[in-house]
């Protein structure tokens, strides 16, 4: 009888227990978003007469560093910099192993340094600030840093301020005083002596303070900067009116051409692609056999790529001398013959000539066929026709093509789209265009529906200049590609026509050396970028729409 009592009361137990553990789950509150906020600081900052080895910054939180040695930075730069740790919830800044000057000014700068150790919330741009003499210096520079072309500001860029101004010194010599820029681009240096400086700016990749890197952006002055006395509110706001000083960030053309990598697009072509633009190219055959290799090549639009197109399948590897611009490049070695690995189902492979199409349906425009190859014969008299929309008096008339190309890849057809919103249908016989290789088209039935008019919407600028110079005029779309550019001197109207409905910009670029594209500057040749002007608004094109603006062209 015991042992029945105790076996109910140890299952009344287990129940009990395991009904209680079921009855709720511990849930976290909302997620912490909130940044490290400073209690105190020893000494207090903006401290004078500083002789400490030693400042304290104390947090409401635990936090962490994050790479201490390049999110701190100390102006003006010491030879030795402090080195910083954490105790407890406070971040030490040790200045044993520094060489103070006497009366001085020191800035600290803390950028993306200091995170609170639970959700990663950084600290915001914090400056600490002390002086070893009796008194804070208080000139201040100011400005923005825009994107040279775009006309943006750019964010987290280093601003330097130097006391030379030599051909080399962002190359060579370390920064007096750094600073950051916040996300609109603007930076300030405050607490600064009474002298003149020289103003640059960096996204230094690299994170040591000097333009070394030939894809790191810059931007400079070259007029020496005097710091002036500003007051500012209680939200930090300026009290007077002030000149900023302006930076236009820009990246160096790299101009130098290297060869990249050789690579097979598909059968017999092989793709050379190069770090910047071909002007000219050739291979130079240097194997010592009975047939001379023949070839054609297409640049891509940009120039920096070259499609290589072997008339001869002859199969082995072949050395040539690969020539780029007048210059010798490589010594490589090819099979003209290579095919992809890749095969088709059943591993046939149908040597058909196939094609893409481009500008189909586009009011007023040709339809106009690539070639996977270049055209080595034709029939001329087997060409195209096309059967006209149903309201027409005539059904079908034959038309004509011509090469747009030198290696006739690529055909337009003598045909305008004139009437909008009808469907042409072109057709063209079988076996009429052959390659190299003997290769020939399939019947070929295209059927292209034109677009309304009322689907297009129009613009008409009259450009307004106040001074003659050579001027490129670019209608951007919204995701910043230029849609049509135009070359002008002075006063001109333009008409854009047939644009999409959506988002435009106008941007005039001031072509200092009419050579009809924007250029970036160069630091050791001190020249700055091209000028850009941005249309002050961003013009919303309706379909069915006509819009007129005036471009008045103020240049600073």
């Amino acid at each position: 009888m015991k042992k029945y009592n105790f076996g109910i009361w140890l299952l009344s137990f287990l129940f009990l227990f395991y009904s209680c553990a079921q009855i709720g789950t511990i849930t976290g509150g909302e997620k912490d978003i909130t940044p490290p906020k400073i209690l105190k600081q020893i000494p207090e900052n903006n401290s004078t007469n500083f002789t400490e080895k030693t400042i304290s910054i104390t947090f409401d939180e635990y936090v962490e560093l994050v790479n201490p040695t390049e999110t701190f930075k100390l102006s003006p730069l010491l030879k030795n910099e402090p080195s910083i740790s954490i105790k407890g919830k406070s971040v030490l800044i040790d200045f044993k192993e520094c060489e103070l000057e006497a009366n001085t000014t020191y800035i600290l700068t803390c950028e993306k340094g200091i995170k609170d150790f639970t959700e990663g919330n950084m600290l915001p741009l914090t400056q600490f600030i002390f002086s070893t003499g009796n008194y804070l210096d208080s000139m201040t520079i100011a400005g923005n840093v825009k994107n040279a072309l775009t006309l943006s500001g750019e964010k987290d860029v280093a601003v330097f301020l130097h006391t030379e101004n030599e051909d080399s010194t962002l190359k060579n010599t370390l920064p007096l005083y750094i600073t950051y820029t916040d996300e609109k681009g603007n930076f300030r240096f405050s607490n600064l002596p009474n002298r003149s400086f020289y103003l640059s700016a960096l996204k230094d990749k690299n994170s040591n303070n000097l333009f070394d890197q030939s894809d790191e952006s810059i931007a400079f002055q070259d007029k020496i900067v005097e710091p002036i006395n500003i007051q500012f509110d209680t939200n930090n706001n300026p009290i007077i009116d002030y000149q900023e000083n302006k930076l236009y960030l820009f990246t160096e053309d790299d101009t130098t051409l290297k060869f990249l990598k050789r690579e097979l697009a598909y059968d017999f072509v092989h793709k050379f692609i190069f770090k910047n633009k071909v002007n000219d190219f050739t291979l130079k055959q240097i194997s010592s056999i009975d047939t001379n290799i023949h070839f054609v090549y297409k640049k891509n639009p940009t120039c920096d790529s070259i499609l290589v197109f072997f008339s001869d399948t002859i199969n082995t590897l072949i050395d040539f001398e690969l020539y780029a611009n007048q210059t010798l490049i490589d010594t490589i070695s090819l099979n003209p013959n290579q095919k992809n690995k890749i095969r088709r189902k059943n591993n046939f492979e149908k040597q058909v000539l196939s094609y893409t199409i481009s500008q189909n349906g586009d009011l007023l425009h040709r339809l106009q066929l690539t070639f996977t190859y270049p055209i080595s014969n034709y029939k001329e008299n087997a060409g195209f026709c096309v059967l006209l929309p149903k309201d027409s008096l005539i059904d079908t008339i034959p038309i004509t093509f011509h090469f747009i190309d030198d290696i006739q890849q690529t055909i337009e057809l003598d045909y305008n789209l004139e009437q909008e919103n009808q469907t042409y249908t072109f057709i063209c016989a079988d076996s009429v265009f052959y390659n190299h290789f003997g290769w020939c088209n399939d019947s070929i039935n295209i059927q292209s529906k034109t677009n309304s008019l009322k689907d297009f919407g129009e613009l008409q600028v009259a450009f307004q200049f106040y001074e003659e110079n050579h001027f490129i005029a670019e209608l951007l779309d919204d995701k910043n590609k230029v849609v049509q550019t135009d070359y002008m001197t002075f006063n001109k109207k333009i008409k854009y026509s047939y644009l999409v409905p959506g988002k435009y910009q106008l941007r005039i670029i001031v072509d200092a050396n009419n050579n009809d594209h924007w250029d970036s500057g160069h630091y050791l040749l001190r020249q700055q970028p091209e000028k850009i002007i941005y249309f002050d608004k961003t013009i919303d094109i309706l379909a069915n729409w006509k819009i007129e603006e005036t471009f008045d062209v103020i240049i600073e």
